[in-house]
C-alpha cells in the first residue's frame, strides 16, 4: 500500500518528461545567427592588446586585458 504514492509520482513525472520531449521535438529550428557586417569582423580580427587607462578599477582592466588576449590568440588560430 506504500507504493501508491510513489508509484503515482512516477507516472506524473513520466507523463510530464514525455510531453517535454514532444514540446521539444516539435519546435521550430533556432534561426541563424546574423554574422557581423565585414568593417567589424576585420577591426575585430585586428585586435589590439587593451592598454590599461587608470580610468577603471584594476580587476576591471586586467578582465578587458584578458578577454583582448584571448581574442588575439583564437584570432591567431584561424
Amino acid at each position: 500500500m506504500a507504493m501508491g504514492p510513489v508509484l503515482a509520482s512516477l507516472a506524473l513525472a513520466a507523463l510530464l518528461v514525455g510531453a517535454g520531449l514532444i514540446v521539444v521535438a516539435l519546435a521550430p529550428p533556432a534561426p541563424p545567427r546574423p554574422k557581423a557586417p565585414q568593417p567589424l569582423r576585420k577591426f575585430a580580427a585586428a585586435a589590439t592588446p587593451w592598454e590599461p587607462t587608470g580610468r577603471l578599477s584594476p580587476a576591471a582592466e586586467a578582465f578587458l586585458f584578458g578577454v583582448s588576449v584571448a581574442v588575439q590568440l583564437r584570432n591567431r588560430r584561424r
